[in-house]
């Protein structure tokens, strides 16, 4: 049987003027669906991890910025990261 849809996944890096960023494009459905959720958990684990490092106004503390500059790289890092999804073409 042919296959005859072709799914991109991506997600989207920035605030102000995000960039659609491809992860990879695949005719597996299941391939898809797996990465985009698994992509997803990560990433909200890690934004969960770095939330004890936020203010409730959601700025990084900036008391322990340069004991953990490296976090605050991340962090910085992780809030212009978007969930992943995909987008499903038609092969003509």
């Amino acid at each position: 049987m042919k296959k005859n849809k072709i799914y991109i996944v991506y997600y989207y890096y920035g605030k102000y003027n995000p960039r659609r960023i491809m992860i990879f494009a695949t005719e597996d459905t299941s391939l898809a669906k797996n990465y985009v959720n698994k992509y997803n958990r990560i990433l909200k684990s890690y934004k969960d991890f770095y939330k004890k490092f936020e203010t409730k106004e959601g700025y990084f503390r900036i008391s322990i910025k340069d004991e953990y500059l490296d976090y605050f790289d991340r962090w910085v890092e992780l809030q212009d990261i978007t969930n992943a999804s995909y987008e499903i073409i038609e092969k003509r």
